[in-house]
Order: structure tokens, then C-alpha cells, then sequence
């Protein structure tokens, strides 16, 4: 099953109570909204012989994408080569500080990474200044772009990304 794995500690007393631990993973989200009452997070403790100790149900959390009113892409030349864009957008829903968004163009551009000079500033992108950080490019899939929000995006507000 995809959806689950073991934590296997091979040491008796490897878990103490009272401690705080902390386990990172690496997951891949769903490609669409799970249903509320399928989206939960569950954790169970057992003991070695696999009898059951206890369980934990965490709500688990809303995917984006969210719906956008308005998508654009405005080449700022076209000349042949590496060339920037400019990607404006208006979300019908307001996007957090601290999520990320992901660009993905067609397959066959990639994002150019050695001279990304990505900028979220009005002056570079004629749209409303929005806070943004560590924009990445996927370095197994180059038409990905990820960046971090710093600052909420409003719904019904165009924001651009150069």
C-alpha cells in the first residue's frame, strides 16, 4: 500500500515517553483534493509483537491548486534563445504566506535556470507586489517552478512573477 509504512526500532527502549521526536519524510500529494473524511493522517503504535498500543487521527490539510479567474504568460521578447516571461495571475481564493505555488509550463520549456533573475515586484511584472522566496527549479523536471509566498496572496488581486 502506497498509503502507509512501518517505523521499524530494532532496540528495545529506542522510544522514550515524554520525548519529543521528530521524523522526516519525503511524500508525494495526491493530484487532486482528497474528500474531507478520507484526508486524515494516522498514526499507530505497536507494540513488536504487532499488537496495537494506540492511535492518533490528525485532520490532514486542503490541497491546492486553487481555482484562477486569471492565468497569463506575456513573453518579454522573442528572440530565439532564453528569454523571460512574465506570469500573471488572479486566484478566486486567498493563498497563504508560507504555501507554495508551482509554475509548470508545457513540456518542452523549461525554466532557465542559470539565469532565473526571477523577481515578484511590481516594477518587474506590472502586477501587485507579492512577498516570495527560494524560487526552485525542479531539477528532474524543468518546466516546474516552485517558490515560497512570504506574503499572502488576496483573491481577486493580480499578482505576477518574473
Amino acid at each position: 500500500d502506497s498509503n502507509s509504512f512501518d517505523l521499524i526500532f530494532t532496540y528495545g527502549d529506542a522510544i522514550k515517553g515524554g520525548q519529543r521526536y521528530i521524523f522526516e519524510l519525503n511524500l508525494t500529494n495526491p493530484s487532486v483534493n482528497v474528500p474531507e473524511e478520507q484526508n486524515m493522517w494516522e498514526f499507530d503504535t505497536v507494540r513488536p509483537d504487532r499488537v496495537p498500543r494506540d492511535t492518533a487521527r490528525y485532520k490532514g490539510f486542503f490541497l491546492f491548486p486553487v481555482e484562477m479567474s486569471r492565468f497569463q504568460v506575456v513573453p518579454v521578447t522573442r528572440e530565439v534563445g532564453p528569454n523571460p516571461v512574465i506570469v500573471r495571475f488572479i486566484s478566486q481564493t486567498r493563498i497563504p504566506f508560507d504555501d507554495f505555488l508551482t509554475l509548470r509550463a508545457p513540456l518542452g520549456v523549461e525554466w532557465y535556470e542559470d539565469g532565473l533573475e526571477f523577481s515578484s515586484m511590481n516594477t518587474d511584472t506590472n502586477a501587485t507586489t507579492i512577498g516570495s522566496a527560494n524560487p526552485t527549479v525542479d531539477p528532474l523536471s524543468k518546466n516546474s517552478l516552485t517558490l515560497q509566498l512570504t506574503t499572502a496572496a488576496e483573491a481577486n488581486v493580480e499578482y505576477g512573477f518574473r
